[in-house]
């Protein structure tokens, strides 16, 4: 039951349990594969980060595998312990093997289905989910997950019934209300985001996922003041979240603070490189690290930044990995490499249309399509993309003014009067 309910608080208190249980029968299986379970999701509601969390499981499972070696249990675990390690062809292996040993386990489903979607397996991901839904339809985290997919493809009114379904479930899941609001800035309904943003605080004001939620849907608004303060709340709480620092480095952008967000980014980035993070969390420290230096006109810094997010494995949200392939294009373009700019945004073309054929399309996805065009000097093709994700919802007008992709655009009046649109009341 606390493993469930999705806070660092009910997580915590789970580890305790199950290594009380662990005292009393050191031969129960599930408590070591439960005790491995908590560890994993410390990563995403907690402060503990993915190389960390498989440190830590590594040995438990080892023991629950030499207990019962062909238990469904413990090898969903151990996809959880190599998704975390880095190993996700392993992760894949481990959570296949779940399935097969136990075809009605849902949760082996839904964790396959998490691997897949973060490897831009949309399509293959939603199947994995949808069977988890059949076989628990009343799973809180199951309904949040098919949601997910629907909002990815641009099926919001699909998306939003299985959130309110969860809600419906469970109305004290933070979990839930922080999805639903995430969801809702995405698509443009900011009243319903930030009060649904705030339910997420209210259940569970310590869990970092819904401050830097809020922080989100106060920073699509435009209230950076609010976001800022919360942003400041998160870090000192939890200084190794990776999406908190994502956040402030976005701040210091939106802020028109670079030499701010320069220094920020550079020192997040050497903490990283120190300790020896390798996967996501790197990935998006050399993303923002480089979207610094090309704000501020060092282009072989910011060439050398995001080119290293790009040999990164792990895969950020498709849009992200399409933003990184655009920015990489403009700094090549911008230090005066034009052959090689102009090779990464045929790439990015490439990329962008066949992440869109396989059904990606939520409002920030239709953004980055245009920034593409953009970039590429086609401007009436990402007027025509920016005007499509404005309709979808999308609401970001900071992001608009301030992201170097959009400076070609910025004289257009089309362009002026779409951000300026954005900035009423919607």
């Amino acid at each position: 039951h606390k493993l469930y309910d999705r806070t660092a608080r009910s997580i915590n208190a789970s580890i305790e349990l199950f290594q009380q249980a662990i005292l009393l029968d050191p031969g129960l299986v599930l408590a070591y594969t439960g005790l491995a379970d908590a560890y994993n999701l410390l990563t995403a509601y907690g402060n503990l980060s993915g190389p960390d969390a498989a440190a830590k499981m590594e040995p438990v499972l080892e023991i629950a595998f030499g207990l019962d070696p062909n238990l469904a249990e413990v090898h969903n675990s151990m996809g959880a312990m190599n998704e975390n390690a880095g190993d996700l062809l392993g992760a894949e292996e481990a959570y296949r093997m779940a399935i097969q040993l136990n075809p009605n386990y849902a949760l082996a489903y839904m964790w396959l289905g998490n691997l897949l979607i973060n490897q831009s397996r949309l399509e293959e991901a939603g199947d994995e989910f949808r069977k988890a839904l059949q076989l628990d339809p009343l799973h809180v985290i199951v309904n949040i997950n098919v949601a997910r997919v629907e909002m990815f493809t641009g099926n919001f009114a699909a998306g939003l019934k299985h959130l309110d379904h969860a809600i419906e479930l469970a109305p004290d899941s933070a979990h839930a209300h922080a999805r639903k609001s995430y969801w809702m800035s995405q698509y443009g309904y900011l009243d319903e985001a930030l009060n649904s943003a705030r339910k997420a605080v209210e259940i569970d004001e310590s869990g970092v996922q819904n401050l830097v939620n809020l922080a989100y849907v106060h920073m699509v608004q435009g209230d950076l003041e609010a976001a800022r303060a919360l942003i400041d709340q998160t870090i000192r709480s939890n200084p190794n979240n990776w999406q908190v620092h994502w956040l402030a480095s976005e701040y210091y952008l939106l802020s028109n603070e670079y030499e701010l967000m320069d220094q920020y980014t550079s020192e997040r980035l050497a903490i990283l490189l120190e300790t020896g993070e390798k996967s996501r969390d790197l990935k998006v420290a050399y993303l923002s690290a480089g979207l610094a230096k090309l704000v501020n006109n060092e282009y072989p810094l910011a060439i050398a930044y995001l080119d290293r997010a790009e040999r990164i494995e792990y895969q950020l949200e498709v849009s992200k990995e399409l933003q990184i392939k655009v920015l990489r294009a403009l700094a090549y373009e911008k230090n005066g490499q034009s052959n090689r700019a102009d090779s990464l945004i045929d790439e990015s073309l490439e990329y962008s249309i066949r992440m869109g054929n396989q059904g990606w399309q939520e409002p920030d996805m239709v953004v980055n399509q245009a920034s593409v065009f953009a970039v590429k000097g086609d401007h009436e093709k990402a007027l025509e993309l920016l005007d499509k994700a404005v309709r979808l919802g999308y609401s970001q007008y900071l992001a608009l003014e301030h992201d170097p992709r959009w400076e070609e655009l910025r004289d257009r009046q089309e362009f002026i009067q779409m951000v300026d649109s954005l900035k009423q009341p919607r």
